[in-house]
């Protein structure tokens, strides 16, 4: 990430491609550890896409994921909760004639 530094046009997708392999690897080990990880890196890549970008419903559908595999774990209802709200907001996000809407 350090060759990735904030601001560089990749480093959304770089820090999103992180947390899936930290996903990948909850997925195969358990470890819940991996899946924390995912959401921070996530997170993180959400803060550079701001609303109004255009690849920012992507990446909040990708966090909405990584909450409902860790809900899926735990069984805590802030994940589910926090996933669907986050499916929500990335529908509301396209535009009406998208395709995937």
């Amino acid at each position: 990430l350090r060759l990735c530094p904030v601001g560089y046009e990749s480093c959304s997708f770089s820090l999103s491609n992180i947390g899936c392999t930290f996903v990948t690897r909850f997925s195969k080990h358990g470890h819940t550890d991996d899946i924390t990880r995912a959401v921070c890196h996530y997170r993180e890549a959400l803060t550079l896409c701001p609303p109004g970008h255009p690849k920012r419903h992507v990446t909040v559908l990708n966090l909405s994921a990584v909450f409902n595999s860790r809900f899926m774990d735990t069984r805590e209802n802030e994940d589910v909760e926090e996933a669907i709200g986050l499916c929500q907001e990335s529908l509301a996000t396209l535009p009406s004639l998208h395709p995937g809407k």
